[in-house]
C-alpha cells in the first residue's frame, strides 16, 4: 500500500470509509470514520417504496466492486425492498464496477425490462 513507508515509520494512520486491503485495525491503523452507510441504503429504499406507492418493480443496480462502503449501502437497499415491502419486486439486477457506465447499464435494464416502476442505482 502507499500507506506502508508511513505506516513503517510508526505515524498513525486514520482512514475515511475504508481501510487498504489487508490492513488491520489496531495493528496497521488506528480508526476508520464513516457515515451509516446501512441507514443510507435503508433511507434509500424507503423514499423509493414511498415514490411507487410500497408496490411495483425495480431495478437493482450496485456497485460491483469489494469496497465496504458501497457494498453496506447497496446491500441495505436490496434488504429493505426485499423484507419491508412485500408488493415491491426487485426484478431486475446489474452489477456496475464503473460509474461511468451507470447509464448504458441503467438503459439496458429499461429495455430488457420495460415495466420497471424504479431504479435504484
Amino acid at each position: 500500500s502507499v500507506y506502508d513507508p508511513a505506516r513503517q515509520a510508526g505515524v498513525k494512520l486514520g482512514f475515511v470509509d475504508n481501510s487498504p486491503a489487508g490492513y488491520k485495525q489496531g495493528t496497521d491503523y488506528v480508526t476508520i470514520v464513516s457515515d451509516d452507510l446501512f441507514q443510507m441504503g435503508n433511507k434509500a429504499g424507503i423514499a423509493l417504496a414511498e415514490a411507487l406507492g410500497k408496490k411495483g418493480k425495480v431495478g437493482y443496480i450496485f456497485h460491483d466492486a469489494d469496497f465496504y462502503v458501497t457494498n453496506q449501502r447497496d446491500g441495505a437497499f436490496k434488504k429493505t425492498i426485499e423484507q419491508d415491502y412485500p408488493d415491491m419486486q426487485i426484478a431486475a439486477e446489474a452489477g456496475m464496477a464503473d460509474p461511468a457506465r451507470s447509464e448504458d447499464i441503467a438503459q439496458a435494464m429499461i429495455t430488457q425490462h420495460p415495466d420497471l416502476d424504479g431504479i435504484y442505482v
